[in-house]
C-alpha cells in the first residue's frame, strides 16, 4: 500500500502518482476488503476503470460522479493543462484559489478562501502538481468495453472541473451504464440535488442481479 504525502496524516513521498500505481492501490484494498460496488469521485474514476477492466472479481458495480475516461480528451487543451500543474507547483496560494472557484463557483469569498485553504493542507505543491498532471494523462478509454460491471454515472453539464463530455465517455463507452445529467455548474454534489443523487444510487445497487 502507498502513502501519499496527502492529507493531514502524511507519510513518506510517493514517488509514483500514476494511474498503474493507484489502480494497485486500490486493488490492495479491495483484495482485503473483497468484492464490492466502489464509488470513485473525480479524478479517481479511471482507476476505477481500470481496476474494473482487470479484477471483474473484485467490482461489483460502479458508481461513477463528476469524472471521465479520457484525460487528455476531456482536457483537450495542452496549454490550459500545463499552466494549470505549474501555478499549483509554483504558485500554490493561485493555484488552489483556482481550483477552489473550479469546485464550487459563485460559492463567495469566504467560501472559496476556506476549501482553498483545505487544498493547500491536503498536499504540498508537488505532490498535489503530480498528482494534477496524472489526472490529465489518465487514459482507459481502451478498457471501457471490457468492463462488465453495471455502472451509474452522474455528471453536472456545466462542471467546470471535469467537462460535462467526460460523463459522456463514460456511459457511451462502458457496455452497462445508466447516465444521469444534473444541471449545474458544480462538480460535488449541491445540497439542493443530494436527494436526488442519493435516490438514484440506491435505486441502482438495490437492483437485482442480472442472470
Amino acid at each position: 500500500m502507498r502513502i501519499g504525502r496527502t492529507g493531514l496524516s502524511r507519510g513518506p513521498a510517493v514517488p509514483d502518482h500514476g494511474l498503474d500505481a493507484s489502480t494497485a492501490e486500490l486493488e490492495a484494498v479491495l483484495e482485503h476488503t473483497g468484492r464490492a460496488s466502489v464509488l470513485e469521485i473525480s479524478q479517481a474514476g479511471p482507476i476505477a476503470i481500470a481496476l474494473a477492466a482487470r479484477r471483474p472479481d473484485l467490482v461489483h458495480r460502479l458508481v461513477l460522479m463528476g469524472t471521465y475516461a479520457d484525460g487528455p480528451a476531456t482536457f483537450p487543451s495542452t496549454e490550459l493543462r500545463d499552466a494549470a500543474v505549474g501555478l499549483v507547483r509554483s504558485h500554490p496560494r493561485l493555484g488552489t484559489t483556482m481550483l477552489a472557484g473550479l469546485f464550487r463557483p459563485g460559492a463567495g469569498d469566504e467560501a472559496s478562501r476556506l476549501l482553498a485553504g483545505v487544498l493547500r493542507d491536503s498536499a504540498d505543491p508537488t505532490t498535489a502538481a503530480d498528482y494534477l498532471a496524472a489526472v490529465y494523462s489518465a487514459d482507459v478509454s481502451a478498457q471501457l468495453s471490457q468492463v462488465r460491471a453495471p455502472a451509474l454515472v452522474l455528471h453536472y453539464r456545466a462542471d467546470r472541473l471535469i467537462p460535462f463530455r467526460g460523463g459522456q465517455q463514460l456511459a457511451a463507452g462502458l457496455p452497462d451504464a445508466r447516465f444521469v445529467a444534473l444541471e449545474g455548474a458544480y462538480h460535488l454534489p449541491d445540497a439542493r440535488d443530494l436527494d436526488t443523487v442519493a435516490d438514484a444510487v440506491v435505486a441502482f445497487l438495490s437492483q437485482p442481479e442480472s442472470r
